[in-house]
């Protein structure tokens, strides 16, 4: 009989010497995976609540970074940077890699050990009337919150509470009168109130009584206020410090009004004489107050910094422009007839009839701008002497106020100024790109005018015209050229009718700190408009890229605005020196053209501003504009 033979014996006869090699194999493997040691270490050098730094080792490719999230008052985290990090507007960022807390660190397993350094990156929070507690807090008004929203503010300076809320020109307000309860020996500092007097220790605040009651007004007199017309000691008369009684038509009955201040007190103490200074000569307008720090007085006048029409004062744009009837403008700015502090007793104390609130804006000699209203009306730019006690109301300072992260005249956008500058007169500071030099910016007419003269290659140490002059390449991502254009190093030379040729076909310039460069028009246009005759209106200059220079059209527009163009008055240079005769004015060249030799300027001195035309050869200056 013939035996068969079992398959599964087959199979593992077969795979037998296959099956001892793998055994072999796995007995000779090694029992644990390799160890890669490794270090991270976090870095601030603000803060202490930051994560423990690990070394250690581990057999695996990631190893954790710490879930712990480091806090800083008034910033928030945004993670950590392998490389140390930059900030812009108070916003870290990094060149290098991010992680986040409770992330992982990937071992290099090309190496034995591994080391991490980490530093924090930030975010400072802005503090906004939403979002902060104290008034002196308040860094900006942004145009997110929600118009004439209220909200409630301490002083730290008295922890009293005051009604806040962003008005329609995109200004934060306080809705109530200025109540700080000041002593004899009370002295304000710039830690928390807009003085920069904060070492005069001499500057106290006398308080006229006033009363326990809420309603109750003083009638004893202050020494040195026995008549309204004392304005050289800051003096307080806290009258009615809480409420005023509501009368038969008002919309804001029942409002805090806290004290009545003469102008010397409300400018703490800065503007305490009769004209305003210590000499007793004519001066500008207050530029420090009695309110909190990071707020100011409005400015109240129809000429707080123009001539311009309609009006332009804080007080009067929201009126013109916002809130147009009794009601609504009364309504918006809870004013409450408080009456003013007249010769020891407030005025009106009966009926409530009038109130009263100081601006910033020096009217006369003696008088300073306030708004008024009564019963039924409302003058936005009224005038009163200094001697008087009224009341004080704040607005965020726009100086504090800086919603757009671009800081250079490149970068910037009009919808950008718009918000830094929403009213005429309204004023910022941005950077050349090309060179860091500041200039002024302000909303004049609609537009957006450089109020500093144009100096783009000067390296002067000083006013002495013939500074030395460097070339700046310009490319048309910073400047408002089509093609690469060079600054001439070469200062102008010489000029006449009889050489304008040579001088206008070579770009010249010259150089003083003060008053910055005369161009001759080869160089204000940037190489484009050369030559004894040319009849074209330029279209390229040294202006940084999205400004260009003005229009005579734009010149003639702004004539009336004499203050805020802010002239200066170096003349023009032309035949070698400056012009003799034209040395009280400054001239600015537009990018119009009057003839083949000539273009059209403005021309002006600290009281008026026209338009003229010169020959192309001479040097006059350079300010260039942004329209919307």
């Amino acid at each position: 009989m013939k035996h068969s033979t079992n398959i599964n014996q087959i199979i593992i006869a077969a795979f037998a010497p296959l099956a001892m090699v793998l055994c072999s194999m796995i007995s000779t493997a090694p029992t644990s995976a390799t160890s890669y040691s490794y270090s991270i270490t976090y870095n601030d050098g603000i803060i202490s609540n930051m994560p423990a730094n690990t070394s250690a080792s581990s057999y695996d490719e990631n190893v954790p970074i710490s879930s712990q999230t480091p806090t800083r008052a008034g910033y928030t985290f945004l993670g950590w940077c392998n490389t140390l990090p930059t900030t812009t507007d108070g916003t870290d960022s990094c060149s290098g890699t991010t992680y986040s807390p409770g992330g992982n660190f990937v071992i290099n397993q090309t190496t034995t050990a591994n080391s991490l350094s980490l530093y924090t990156m930030w975010e400072k929070t802005i503090m906004t009337i939403a979002t902060a507690t104290y008034l002196q807090d308040v860094e900006e008004c942004p145009s997110t919150l929600t118009t004439g929203q209220v909200y409630s503010l301490k002083d730290s300076r008295d922890e009293q509470s005051y009604n806040v809320a962003k008005l329609a020109d995109g200004k934060c307000w306080l809705l109530d009168n200025l109540a700080l309860d000041l002593t004899d020996s009370t002295v304000l500092s710039a830690m928390d109130s807009t003085n920069t007097n904060a070492s005069d220790t001499t500057l106290g605040y006398l308080k006229n009584g006033g009363g326990t009651t809420s309603d109750q007004y003083a009638t004893a007199k202050v020494a040195n206020w026995t008549s309204s017309y004392s304005y050289s000691a800051p003096l307080v008369n806290m009258g009615y410090k809480e409420t005023v009684p509501t009368d038969a038509t008002s919309t804001a009955g029942g409002y805090k009004i806290g004290g009545y201040y003469n102008y010397c007190a409300a400018s703490a103490g800065s503007y305490c004489y009769g004209n305003g200074t210590s000499s007793g000569t004519s001066s500008g307008n207050a530029t420090e107050s009695i309110c909190p720090a990071g707020w100011r007085m409005p400015g109240g006048s129809r000429t707080i910094a123009l001539t311009a029409t309609p009006p332009t004062g804080e007080y009067q744009n929201l009126y013109t422009n916002h809130y147009t009837t009794y009601a609504a403008y009364r309504a918006a700015l809870r004013l409450p007839l408080s009456g003013w502090f007249n010769n020891g007793s407030p005025s009106h104390q009966g009926s409530y009839g009038e109130g009263n609130f100081w601006s910033s804006t020096r009217a006369l000699d003696s008088d300073m701008y306030y708004l008024g209203l009564d019963t039924s009306s409302i003058d936005p730019a009224k005038s009163l002497n200094r001697g008087y006690g009224l009341s004080v109301r704040c607005v965020l300072d726009s100086s504090v106020t800086h919603p757009t992260s671009a800081t250079t005249m490149q970068s910037v956008t009009s919808s950008d100024l718009a918000t830094l500058m929403p009213n005429d007169g309204d004023t910022t500071s941005l950077s050349d790109a090309r060179d860091d030099q500041e200039y002024t910016i302000a909303n004049i007419n609609g537009a957006y005018w450089m109020t500093r003269n144009l100096a783009i290659g000067c390296n002067g140490s000083g006013d002495t015209y013939g500074d030395t002059v460097s070339s700046v390449s310009l490319t048309s991502s910073d400047s408002n050229v089509s093609d690469g254009w060079s600054t001439p190093t070469a200062l102008l030379s010489a000029a006449s009718s009889s050489t304008q040729t040579a001088d206008y076909t070579d770009p010249r310039m010259q150089c003083s700190d003060t008053y910055g460069a005369w161009y001759n028009y080869a160089a204000a246009s940037a190489g484009t408009i050369t030559g004894s005759s040319n009849s074209s209106t330029t279209t390229y200059d040294i202006c940084p890229a999205g400004w260009r220079l003005p229009t005579n059209d734009e010149f003639a527009g702004i004539t009336s605005y004499t203050t805020a163009f802010a002239p200066v008055t170096g003349g023009y240079y032309s035949s070698g020196s400056i012009s003799s005769q034209s040395k009280s004015k400054g001239y600015w060249w537009s990018a119009s053209r009057n003839s083949s030799t000539k273009n059209y300027y403005l021309s002006g001195s600290s009281s008026s501003l026209s338009t003229g035309n010169g020959a192309r050869y001479r040097g006059d200056y350079v300010r260039c504009i942004k329209t919307t």
